[in-house]
C-alpha cells in the first residue's frame, strides 16, 4: 500500500551504512530540519518517511517501528520498511 499523505524523502547520502547489520544510523541533529515524523496514512497512526537510493533514486518508504527510551528520555527511533526490504534506519537523538 502506498502512502497516501505527503512525506519526507532523504538520501541514503545523509545517512552512514553498516553492511554487515544491514542497518542506516544517523544523529537527528544531522538530519537539518528533516520531519522523520509524518503520518503515512490518513487513515492510520503510522508516522516516518521515505529514503531515496543515492545510487539507484529507488524510494523506500519507512515507518517508526520502535522508540528506545531511558530515563524517559528518547534514545533513538527505529524505523523499518512498509514493504519487503531487509533493512533498517535507526536515529539517535543527540
Amino acid at each position: 500500500m502506498e502512502p497516501d499523505l505527503a512525506i519526507e524523502s532523504l538520501s541514503t547520502k545523509m545517512f552512514n551504512w553498516h553492511a554487515e547489520d544491514k542497518v542506516f544510523t544517523q544523529e537527528i541533529s544531522s538530519l537539518g530540519k528533516a520531519n522523520l515524523f509524518n503520518r503515512l496514512y490518513s487513515d492510520a497512526c503510522d508516522v516516518g518517511f521515505a529514503i531515496v537510493s543515492h545510487v539507484t533514486g529507488k524510494k523506500v518508504v519507512l515507518y517508526m517501528s520502535s522508540r528506545e527510551t531511558y530515563d524517559g528520555d528518547v534514545v533513538s527511533w527505529c524505523f523499518k520498511p512498509v514493504d519487503k526490504h531487509r533493512f533498517a534506519v535507526i536515529v539517535l537523538n543527540d
